[in-house]
């Protein structure tokens, strides 16, 4: 009777065991898979891991909002305020150099950030590229391992989070809004320090 007994927890207990780990997945699945918009094809949104090719490490960007409404976007939508990275190796891609581009569904760059000053979305006020706003975040890594931006000016910021270990590159003034970004892509060189 004690066997049997001992048997039917176990059997339980594996049960429960597999039913969390198909809801963890499923979970993830679903989170994946959230679309933000109602354009066709439906956009995804969501973190992503990209490979920085010039040292051979793996980072995961995300796209950072603040609330619906700001920064000129309309009621129920976020303006893109910026990119967060984790994840980053900062010593084994010593003397690295990367540009982060954002893409819509079409693959045509868009703008990072307004660099006149101006409160308004380029839907609203047209941005022209390296005159009103700059697409290019470009990111640079010493030989410390110290990361710095490569093209500093008064429009965009990197931040550190030393409890997260994340990288935040906050945009001042936002050109777009989060739901147009198709995707992000990296470029990476060596900077030959």
């Amino acid at each position: 009777m004690d066997g049997t007994r001992s048997n039917k927890s176990v059997s339980a207990r594996m049960s429960i065991g597999l039913l969390i780990i198909l809801f963890t997945g499923l979970g993830a699945v679903l989170a994946a898979n959230l679309s933000l918009s109602n354009s066709l094809p439906p956009q995804e949104f969501g973190q992503g891991t990209y490979q920085i090719k010039a040292c051979d490490s793996w980072i995961t960007m995300d796209l950072t909002t603040q609330g619906t409404g700001s920064f000129g976007a309309p009621a129920g939508l976020s303006a893109l305020t910026g990119i967060s990275i984790a994840q980053l190796d900062t010593k084994t891609c010593a003397n690295t150099n990367f540009t982060i581009n954002i893409l819509d569904s079409h693959n045509e760059t868009l703008p990072a950030y307004r660099t006149d000053g101006a409160a308004a979305l380029c839907a609203e006020l047209a941005c022209k590229q390296d005159e009103t706003s700059q697409a290019d975040l470009r990111l640079a890594i010493d030989k410390a391992g110290a990361v710095t931006l490569a093209n500093p000016d008064d429009f965009h910021s990197l931040e550190f989070d030393s409890k997260t270990s994340i990288y935040s590159v906050k945009f001042l003034q936002p050109t777009i809004l989060a739901n147009d970004v198709g995707r992000l892509i990296i470029q990476s060189s060596d900077s030959g320090k």
